[in-house]
């Protein structure tokens, strides 16, 4: 990912679609992105999902998350969660899908 980064320069928004290899894409993440999401298949990748969560939350302690089923639908929470908070929400989660979206730009840019 950071080879990415300093070949193209650095991104407003990262989507990763890989397949269930979300977790190796983020391992390679150094430092973060105003904007990130990745799609997540339940319940069998619930723990990868986890992984995921964790590994963005190591990177941007203060990082905000919230998550989408369809995402024509918009997002399906009021409002953005912490690391903690969305933990427990995901781990809830009976959908069989979900994109789940970080945001480290601050409540002012991602309130709505």
């Amino acid at each position: 990912m950071e080879e990415l980064i300093v070949t193209y320069g650095f991104p407003l928004f990262v989507k990763i679609d890989v397949e269930e290899h979300e977790a190796h894409v983020l391992r390679g993440l150094k430092r973060p992105i105003p904007y990130l999401s990745f799609d997540v298949n339940l319940p069998e990748f619930k723990q990868e999902g986890l992984e995921c969560i964790e590994l963005l939350g190591n990177i941007a302690p203060d990082g905000k998350f919230n998550y989408a089923v369809d995402c024509e639908k918009g997002l399906a929470l009021d409002r953005w969660l912490t690391l903690r908070e969305f933990k427990e929400v995901f781990r809830s989660c009976s959908e069989a899908s979900l994109e789940v979206f970080w945001n480290t730009v601050g409540p002012s840019l991602s309130q709505g």
